[in-house]
């Protein structure tokens, strides 16, 4: 692929429509590990935040859970791990 097809797909409206649904999603991540971090919640609360998260990202990105579990879970579960320690 070249530049200016790369530019070209990134700045249709499919382009931008990904583009838009990537940043909330990764906002979202990122306010999820912030809240878990300096929130004082249960480690339950804790987990259902990530669910939560894992949900918006089905949402935005049909069929995307296990990507999800792949890119960002592990993420939000390693927060919990260091945290809260390691789970059962």
């Amino acid at each position: 692929m070249t530049r200016d097809e790369a530019i070209a797909i990134l700045t249709s409206s499919a382009g931008l429509d990904e583009t838009l649904r990537v940043h909330r999603l990764a906002r979202a991540v990122d306010a999820t590990e912030r809240a878990l971090r300096e929130e004082r919640i249960s480690r339950s609360e804790a987990e259902d935040l990530v669910d939560h998260v894992a949900g918006i990202a089905e949402r935005l990105f049909e069929g995307s859970r296990g990507t999800f579990e792949v890119v960002y879970g592990r993420r939000l579960r390693r927060v919990i791990s260091e945290v809260f320690g390691e789970g059962d």
